[in-house]
């Protein structure tokens, strides 16, 4: 049995040189084995039970995301992909696993195209929007190089729970019924996912995945041959294109994940490690502290107009120029030495300090008459996407795993006879003339997913990330920020107020949490040309972080602090004692 919490966790003596300083929280317990922070309870669970059979944090990740296919399969799954980031605490290494989803080899321009003009359109749901996935062959991959445990065992949580069902959480409920119209296009997904194949569940129904079960088993027996074999392509396969799409079995059978050099920057003295092409994310989050690092932070608090400001305008800054340039490395050389330069760093804040430098120095007085737009996301109702899993073990191993299957429901095909919900990842292609993310066969689109590692000295410190699409690197980087330089614990962090920002359309959203008198005075500071909207308090349109940090306590022992964002499901789970 293990406990969910919120809270601090003792670490061994292995954690202790290195630690993070930031200041001790109150939720404390202890355990002397580990901690999972994932977006659902059992699959929390399912992670700490791997660890307490001396499995290691690799092992504890893969575990804890096919438990995620089946306890939260509106985000992620075996139809799906994304990024590992992993930290191996015996040689101090840190390796980059890309599962991300790839484009059909058959996929033509007139695929992606209406009327002669590229148009997302067409690859929004159905069997269009469906890349060829990565998740089962990725991780399996990833926990045989890396784990220490049978795959049997790491698939025995999220075989139990299709086999035996769980209950449905009334988020989820909400979910199917935004979704409901779309899962009854399809008789596979809605035979999973609807009473009687047309009502949606109640919650705390119990939702019994009985295909889904049948082939984790094969998964287990198997390997990565009970998704990428040529049967089991061709059956899955053969429901896409019975829905619309391309997707051919030699797509699934010739996947490969790819393994990827991480990028890195330095904070404060700490060393911020994450991922690269094909993602922008990571790379927009680096050049934001990047530019925030020339700049007294630490005097400033998160709600001074100031601070704020410069925020905006250093993540916009990012923002453009990781777009500009980021896409699938085998399609497009992708100048990261160049994006991470100091020269690019001196060339945006001499920008910034050209433009609103001297509006930065003044203390706003009295507020402009700027309009703020009021939007408030239904959380059921909002596409959503995504799903984030961290782990850190006793020996210092960490992982930060982002999987998705895009929007909830992904395009919501499902496989028969093998539970399977496939992505929709083809909408995550650029579809503006001149992009270098424009869809091609063969390609992985572009993706936001930026999970995070913080070290220093070598020593680990951090496991981060979030769902969320766009909003994925401003939310990790102001809790970055907000961590080291705000000295909050990560819980305060991430439960705090956020913003983000549409560079493309000047836009600014943010929390409702932040004063709008506040938001006028960064309106003045910023000029003319941006807008803002006011969303709700706690919204789901910032993402869902999950996160643990290891900190110094009054004793001066290390222990972890993992943290569950409230704007959506989520459980930290540690070790027993």
């Amino acid at each position: 049995m293990t406990r969910r919490t919120i809270a601090i966790l003792g670490a061994t003596a292995a954690l202790l040189a290195g630690c993070a300083t930031t200041p001790n929280h109150e939720r404390a317990t202890h355990s002397p084995k580990g901690m999972v922070a994932a977006a659902h309870p059992l699959a929390a669970d399912a992670g700490v039970e791997i660890l307490e059979q001396g499995g290691n944090a690799l092992d504890a990740a893969v575990a804890t995301a096919f438990a995620l296919n089946v306890v939260e399969p509106n985000a992620s799954g075996m139809g799906g992909g994304g990024f590992l980031l992993y930290y191996d605490a015996k040689d101090r290494s840190v390796s980059v696993l890309d599962f991300r989803e790839i484009a059909p080899a058959s996929l033509e321009p007139r695929h992606a195209s209406v009327d002669g003009k590229l148009n997302s359109s067409t690859m929004r749901y159905g069997g269009m929007a469906v890349a060829a996935p990565g998740m089962a062959r990725g991780l399996l991959k990833a926990q045989a190089e890396h784990g220490e445990l049978p795959r049997q065992a790491i698939l025995a949580p999220a075989i139990r729970h299709a086999e035996d069902g769980f209950a449905v959480s009334e988020g989820l409920v909400g979910i199917m019924e935004s979704k409901v119209d779309l899962l009854l296009e399809d008789g596979a997904a809605s035979a999973i996912f609807l009473e009687d194949g047309l009502f949606t569940p109640a919650p705390g129904d119990v939702l019994v995945q009985k295909d889904l079960a049948a082939t984790l088993r094969n998964v287990a027996e198997q390997g990565d041959a009970a998704v990428y074999g040529p049967e089991p392509a061709e059956r899955i396969a053969a429901a896409v294109r019975a829905r619309g799409g391309v997707l051919e079995a030699s797509d699934i059978v010739n996947y490969a994940p790819a393994e990827r050099p991480p990028v890195s920057g330095s904070y404060r003295g700490y060393d911020i490690v994450t991922i690269g092409a094909p993602s922008s994310g990571g790379l927009t989050m680096l050049l934001t502290l990047s530019v925030l690092d020339r700049y007294d932070v630490g005097s400033m608090s998160f709600d001074d107009p100031a601070f704020l400001a410069l925020y905006i305008r250093a993540f916009a800054a990012a923002q453009e120029a990781s777009d500009l340039v980021v896409a699938d490395p085998a399609f497009t050389d992708v100048p990261v030495d160049e994006l991470l330069s100091d020269e690019w760093v001196d060339r945006t804040v001499a920008a910034i300090q050209n433009d609103i430098g001297g509006r930065l120095a003044l203390a706003a007085n009295e507020a402009g008459g700027h309009e703020i737009a009021h939007v408030e996301t239904d959380h059921a109702a909002y596409p959503g996407n995504t799903t984030h899993l961290s782990v850190i073990d006793s020996e210092g191993n960490m992982a930060a795993l982002t999987q998705t299957i895009n929007y909830w429901f992904g395009s919501c095909v499902a496989i028969p006879g093998m539970g399977i919900v496939m992505n929709n990842e083809m909408s995550d292609f650029s579809f503006e003339e001149g992009s270098v993310n424009v869809p091609e066969a063969g390609k992985r689109p572009r993706s936001s997913i930026s999970p995070l590692l913080v070290l220093k000295n070598g020593h680990p410190i951090a496991a981060l990330g979030t769902p969320g699409g766009r909003r994925i690197p401003s939310a990790i980087s102001q809790i970055v920020v907000r961590c080291i330089d705000f000295e909050s614990p990560l819980q305060d962090s991430v439960d705090a107020p956020r913003l983000h920002i549409d560079a493309a359309d000047r836009k600014v959203s943010f929390e409702s949490r932040i004063a709008e008198e506040t938001m006028q005075q960064v309106a003045d500071i910023l000029g003319d040309g941006w807008s803002f909207e006011s969303r709700g308090a706690f919204d789901a349109y910032f993402g869902g972080a999950q996160g643990i940090w290891i900190e110094s306590g009054a004793d001066g022992a290390a222990r972890l602090a993992g943290a569950a964002d409230p704007r959506r499901d989520g459980s930290v789970a540690t070790t027993r004692e």
